[in-house]
């Protein structure tokens, strides 16, 4: 069952909600709750659950929420987390008991660091950390297997790990508007990297060997990099992007399931659950 409270104007949610064992979708755009509920934690067939505050009414945000209760972490079932543009200063710290979880977006929060239990989540497709406050990239994200879209960019981080390379899914890397000086060598062995987004990286002068021998990089972005950044490369010139552009990006994603499914892989997830509940009745 789907309920949709998006632009719902209260700083709580209706207690009666958490008794329904119906509930599998639960969006709450543009929400202005103040705190979650630790009875959240009793929708245990929820696979969709949407905290986003953004309000595209009025193209803006604002909200008081910035914790997280613990109990979200009993969502086994869950596959679509959306947390972003919230006041969050931190996830709980049982991230990795989420282990249905691939898709997971906590961009625009303020988060200075990453609990280690979220690079247990073997079945992650899609993590996005856009414009939070991490200073630096955890060497386990190697961990994530499954990983094929990865967006850390406008943040802090002023170094990416060789580990990064053991994503071997990777197809979109965003790495724009961070403090990186250079890219470890292993970004060679990313052999399924479609798009790799570098713009406004001011300290960036050089780009790792072995870039131009990646089959399937169709989109190479180093707008507004360091003046001394220069390719050479006849492979690389022609997928270099020197201006802001978002149709290589567009394109791009259509070689990642785990964006253009998604939608499909939650059909299938509540025809799991639709069955569940017929053999019950």
């Amino acid at each position: 069952m789907l309920v949709d409270l998006s632009y719902f104007g209260r700083s709580e949610l209706p207690v009666e909600m958490f008794s329904s064992a119906h509930i599998t979708r639960l969006i709450l755009r543009a929400h202005g709750l103040s705190n979650v509920s630790s009875e959240i934690g009793n929708l245990k067939h929820l696979i969709q659950l949407d905290l986003c505050s953004y309000n595209n009414k009025i193209n803006n945000w604002h909200t008081h929420l910035d914790k997280l209760p613990p109990s979200l972490c009993s969502l086994t079932n869950l596959v679509h987390l959306d947390l972003s543009f919230n006041g969050l200063a931190a996830l709980p710290y049982q991230m990795h008991k989420l282990e249905s979880l691939r898709y997971l977006n906590i961009s625009n929060n303020q988060i200075p660091d990453l609990p280690p239990t979220l690079f247990q989540l073997e079945n992650l497709q899609l993590l996005n950390v856009r414009a939070n406050r991490l200073s630096f990239l955890h060497q386990d994200v190697g961990k994530l297997k499954a990983l094929a879209h990865l967006d850390i960019a406008e943040n802090m981080i002023t170094e990416v790990g060789e580990s990064i390379s053991d994503c071997k899914m990777l197809c979109i890397v965003l790495l724009d508007s961070l403090w990186i000086n250079s890219l470890p060598g292993s970004f060679k062995l990313l052999v399924n990297l479609t798009l790799l987004e570098l713009s406004n990286n001011t300290r960036l002068q050089s780009l790792p060997e072995g870039l131009d021998k990646l089959p399937h990089l169709e989109a190479l972005h180093i707008y507004n990099c360091h003046p001394s950044l220069r390719v050479s490369s006849p492979r690389l010139l022609r997928v270099t992007k020197n201006k802001p552009s978002q149709l290589s990006f567009l394109q791009c994603t259509k070689r990642v399931p785990v964006l253009h499914n998604f939608d499909l892989l939650i059909d299938r997830k509540l025809e799991m659950v639709d069955q569940y509940e017929a053999d019950f009745v």
